[in-house]
């Protein structure tokens, strides 16, 4: 079947007016997006923010509406605010679509956001030149093809269990990575601070 993200949610436009006062220490912006990932998980603090925010809670999707074609968007975990570079995105609540699993709808929609077929509609239809911008009534005007309500689950299944393997497989990249590093300056020693106390040279008395 053939839906609009406007059959299934709604743009939140929440607006807090002094982040740094306010209730909440968590701030998303478009430096903490991660290209082509379906959740976002990096964040900054809301401490030194002066100029007003948007409010999203655990559950929404945020995209980043400028620039698309740097193709930002995700699921949030967690409360806390956005900056205007972004549109909040949220299923509707008691969302009742014959043909359409409410429990998975929310699963599924991450990674129809990070489809080429989204990304290339999103840089047809954003306004400007330079800095191109998605508007809201845009984005909810995009069309996207869901499968047989009985696939739905197991199709959210698998895609979030390949997403899990993926960042499981990085994470371990990631600790290899310390540990060869850890290695070698425990037999070498700091090369920054030359902790083992080697003599040094110009790199042009040892190289033409």
């Amino acid at each position: 079947m053939t839906l609009m993200i406007n059959d299934i949610a709604d743009v939140i436009n929440i607006s807090v007016s002094n982040p740094a006062e306010s209730e909440y220490d968590i701030f998303v912006g478009l430096e903490h997006y991660d290209v082509g990932e379906p959740i976002i998980t990096r964040y900054g603090s809301t401490k030194m923010l002066t100029t007003a925010c948007k409010k999203f809670s655990a559950g929404d999707i945020l995209l980043a509406r400028r620039n698309v074609y740097l193709r930002r968007a995700g699921l949030v975990k967690f409360d806390g605010l956005t900056s205007g570079d972004s549109i909040v995105i949220r299923i509707k609540p008691n969302l009742s679509i014959e043909g359409v699993n409410s429990q998975e709808i929310s699963r599924l929609l991450p990674f129809v956001l990070n489809t080429n077929a989204f990304w290339d509609f999103a840089n047809t239809n954003s306004d400007g030149t330079m800095s191109k911008r998605l508007s809201p009534q845009m984005l909810l005007s995009y069309e996207f093809n869901l499968p047989p309500f009985s696939n739905q689950k197991p199709l959210a299944d698998k895609l979030w269990a390949a997403y899990s393997l993926k960042a499981s497989k990085l994470k371990l990249i990631d600790a290899i990575d310390e540990m060869v590093k850890s290695q070698f300056i425990e037999m070498f020693g700091d090369p920054v601070t030359n902790s083992k106390g080697w003599p040094t040279k110009p790199l042009s008395e040892v190289a033409p």
